[in-house]
């Protein structure tokens, strides 16, 4: 009989230590408020051994925490607010990474698997290797700055008109007409004092390095040296000429072309005085 009421003692006991451990007998099929991780339920957790009530915000705590100090591997996609990813320099400057996505529609951005530098729209680029772009028209490139190249390329100068320069320096242009014109906007030069003794000869406003109109003085002169506005690289192979007024074409005059150099261009001939020639330079 002794033994029997210590074996009904010994399961009492037991069963009272159970109760202490386990103080909660259902399951639930949902928490309706852990889902903002802020609910006042319990959560059944094991720590040191004995099962505690926990709270989803004690839980998110834990389980929300990343650790900063170790490198992490995300095994599925992970969705961050607009402009909460900064991403700090050499410094305490931050980059702030900003999606322009204003609809529900998806896209991807791909980068190469090169160690490399990303270009931007906004800012001067240096391009250290070739760069392959389509054909230049209407529906692959539209330039519309106003501002000439600071080195060489095209620009748009006007509407509907093309230039291009090289240098930093205006090579010429395309008019709303697709009328061309070739070399640099500045006028060539004639010496003071040659082109007619005692009066200088002279170029007409629209004159270039490439062609134009010379108009020598009336004083009497055999030659007219015309100065480029800027050397030529190389010497230019002809210089063409044709008379600008009637007395060019006259019996006694003669003109030719006497002197080709990178600097200019020497007009001769018996009797110049009065006389106008359009030059062109090839």
């Amino acid at each position: 009989m002794k033994r029997f009421l210590v074996f009904i003692a010994s399961l009492l006991l037991t069963a009272l230590a159970l109760a202490a451990n386990s103080p909660y007998k259902t399951y639930a099929s949902g928490l309706s408020a852990a889902s903002a991780l802020g609910g006042t339920e319990k959560i059944v957790c094991i720590q040191g051994g004995l099962d505690v009530a926990c709270t989803p915000a004690q839980l998110a705590t834990y389980v929300g925490t990343i650790p900063v100090g170790t490198a992490q591997t995300w095994t599925a996609a992970q969705t961050f607010t607009n402009s909460d990813i900064l991403l700090l320099g050499s410094s305490t400057g931050k980059t702030t990474f900003t999606s322009a996505n204003a609809g529900a529609s998806n896209f991807t951005l791909t980068f190469p698997a090169v160690t490399d530098t990303v270009a931007t729209i906004g800012t001067a680029q240096t391009w250290t290797a070739a760069q392959t772009f389509a054909p230049i028209n209407a529906s692959s490139i539209n330039i519309t700055s106003v501002t000439q190249p600071s080195s060489a390329g095209l620009y748009k100068f006007a509407t509907n008109s093309l230039g291009f320069s090289t240098n930093s320096v205006a090579a010429g242009d395309i008019d709303p007409n697709q009328h061309w014109r070739i070399g640099p906007a500045g006028s060539p030069t004639i010496t003071s004092g040659t082109c007619g003794t005692g009066t200088n000869g002279t170029l007409s406003a629209a004159s270039n390095d490439q062609a134009g109109e010379v108009i020598i003085g009336a004083s009497a002169a055999t030659a007219c040296p015309v100065v480029f506005n800027l050397a030529y690289t190389t010497a230019p192979r002809a210089v063409l000429l044709t008379p600008g007024n009637a007395a060019a074409v006259g019996s006694t005059v003669l003109p030719y072309v006497s002197a080709i150099s990178t600097t200019g261009f020497t007009i001769t001939g018996s009797v110049l005085a009065s006389t106008s020639f359009y030059y062109w330079v090839q």
